[in-house]
């Protein structure tokens, strides 16, 4: 969807070696993997790996008009009934994005917005991702988010 070229990539997002570090509880690692991205940055070389019971939380993502939308690549490599929660946390307070479910093939999720509320200056903002249900685990690359309160 070219719709991407308004967004900027999370913190790290890619998952590539040396890229900035999330935080990672559970077992979650980075993983060889590759989501067919369109707009990746050219070292893109991984994906993140979030069994049962992990969670990942990027480090901050600075933008002046950032609000709290996100998109991702994501494929279930779990139970498929499981969920991919996806948060914005921004001055601490954690914000519900939505879940995303997905087959064993990469999907780009649809716009997740978040009801954290829109802030006129540079503000830092956290995306966590965190598989719900039993046996759930997905694989997940390329975390954007949308840094326009104005289209």
């Amino acid at each position: 969807s070219d719709d991407q070229a308004g967004y900027v990539m999370t913190t790290g997002g890619a998952f590539d070696a040396g890229s900035p570090a999330w935080t990672l509880t559970g077992g979650a690692t980075r993983v060889a993997d590759q989501a067919p991205d369109p707009f990746p940055p050219s070292s893109d070389s991984g994906a993140l790996y979030l069994p049962p019971g992990s969670s990942a939380t990027s480090p901050c993502v600075t933008a002046p008009g950032i609000i709290g939308a996100v998109r991702l690549y994501a494929k279930s490599v779990g139970a498929a009934t499981g969920q991919l929660r996806v948060e914005v946390i921004v001055h601490g307070t954690t914000y519900t994005a939505g879940t995303v479910t997905a087959g064993d093939g990469w999907v780009f999720t649809p716009l997740l917005t978040s009801d954290a509320p829109k802030y006129k200056g540079a503000v830092g903002y956290q995306v966590r991702l965190t598989p719900v249900g039993a046996g759930a685990a997905f694989d997940v690359d390329d975390v954007w988010i949308d840094p326009l309160m104005h289209r």
